[in-house]
């Protein structure tokens, strides 16, 4: 298990090196706040800015394109979500994707494997980089 470990944090580390992927794995989010001046479309009304995150951390606030949750409990989660006006239901993966909110190593598995969190990451990326080829940003990693 250590050594799956192990490599499944070689293989992230190189992937967001190569990626230019802002990770700040010592860094908690104390609080997410949509930054809403679009209608709820994700964009402004010109389409060309994308919906921005405010991230307040104990270094204080950072700005974000696109949130990925990872070890975070399901209550908080649910607090999250809540926040931003998305309530349990079929559809809210999509809706949270929708609004740049990803999770990875949270779902229907108690203790997902490192394989199925691989996979996880692998389609999380895939659809922060459809985002950001719609528009430029960074993305931050809580």
């Amino acid at each position: 298990m250590l050594h799956e470990r192990a490599e499944l944090l070689r293989l992230l580390r190189t992937y967001a090196s190569n990626h230019a992927v802002d990770i700040r794995k010592d860094t908690h989010a104390a609080d997410l706040i949509l930054q809403e001046n679009d209608g709820g479309t994700g964009h402004s009304a010109d389409g060309t800015q994308p919906r921005k995150w405010a991230v307040q951390t104990e270094q204080g606030v950072l700005m974000a394109d696109s949130i990925v949750l990872t070890n975070c409990p399901q209550n908080q989660i649910r607090r999250v979500l809540k926040s931003v006006g998305i309530t349990a239901g079929r559809d809210f993966l999509a809706a949270m994707r929708a609004i740049g909110i990803h999770l990875v190593g949270i779902g229907d598995m108690l203790a997902p494997t490192t394989r199925e969190i691989v996979h996880q990451a692998k389609v999380v990326s895939e659809a922060i980089v459809s985002e950001r080829m719609l528009t430029s940003g960074q993305t931050a990693i809580a």
